[in-house]
């Protein structure tokens, strides 16, 4: 198996710490920071970028989940909101409100059924919701409070890792659809990280760590995680990520290092058979 990351067409609009959600071939990534705080929505088609319907609320750092046409945000900065909205390709419409505010909050799954974990209000949080299409249900609690994590897969098979307590996380917890129980460790601790993937091929690139961003990229294969050969061209981090299962195709949107910057590169992976 071989895994390259290639450049791809730059963002319309520069910004770290946006949300993104669908697959590297239809994604959509909004808000953030550019600087100021954000309302803009792009979408990607795998080759370029055109301009999505803007948020109706300035949003970065929350739960992502779903498809380009059937999506969600939750959560997240300016100020930590407990809102949820929708968009279904063309518009936004409101959700059920998660039971607590947060940002730098991990999800993944579906627009009816998402997982938010983790993240910042005050302090780091070990909570877990679960999101049903209409409501969030309180879930077990992390094993380890942390904001910042990378996290993939679904409501019955997921997988939260890396993120920040007070020192740079390379822990990781698996989601079975009832407890989270401790993983493999990633070889590099870090946060504000590109992921996805699945449970069992879940990806880890980029990221912060002391004493600045990362290039590294890990892979998951549902036992321990591998240090791969493929590396991002740019070493970036507090950026979007898109989800494409079994974790053969993935996508790092923006970010930031040291400044905010709209670089998009592309994550493949192929078996090539000589003969």
């Amino acid at each position: 198996k071989l895994a390259a990351w290639n450049s791809a067409s730059s963002m319309g609009t520069a910004r770290k710490e946006s949300i993104g959600f669908g697959t590297q071939t239809a994604g959509v990534y909004c808000g953030g920071v550019t600087p100021p705080s954000s309302l803009v929505v792009e979408e990607y088609n795998g080759t370029g970028f055109s301009a999505g319907t803007n948020m109706p609320a300035n949003r970065g750092v929350g739960v992502g989940a779903g498809t380009a046409t059937a999506g969600l945000v939750s959560n997240g900065e300016p100020t930590p909101s407990v809102a949820t909205i929708e968009y279904n390709g063309s518009a936004w419409t409101s959700g059920g409100d998660m039971p607590a505010a947060r940002r730098f909050i991990t999800g993944f799954g579906l627009q009816t059924a998402a997982i938010g974990a983790g993240g910042l209000n005050g302090s780091n949080s070990d909570n877990s919701y679960e999101y049903n299409g209409s409501s969030w249900t309180a879930l077990p609690n992390l094993n380890t409070a942390r904001r910042g994590a990378g996290g993939t897969g679904s409501t019955t098979a997921g997988i939260v890792y890396g993120g920040y307590t007070t020192t740079y996380v390379a822990n990781s917890e698996e989601w079975d659809g009832s407890s989270w129980s401790e993983g493999d460790d990633l070889n590099t601790a870090r946060s504000a990280l590109y992921s996805f993937g699945t449970q069992t091929t879940a990806v880890s690139a980029g990221g912060q760590n002391t004493p600045g961003y990362l290039t590294a990229t890990e892979n998951y294969d549902g036992s321990s995680w591998t240090t791969s050969p493929a590396t991002m061209g740019t070493a970036n981090a507090f950026g979007g990520s898109a989800i494409q299962a079994p974790g053969t195709a993935g996508i790092s949107v923006g970010g930031n290092n040291p400044s905010i910057n709209g670089t998009v590169q592309e994550y493949n992976e192929s078996t090539n058979i000589i003969t």
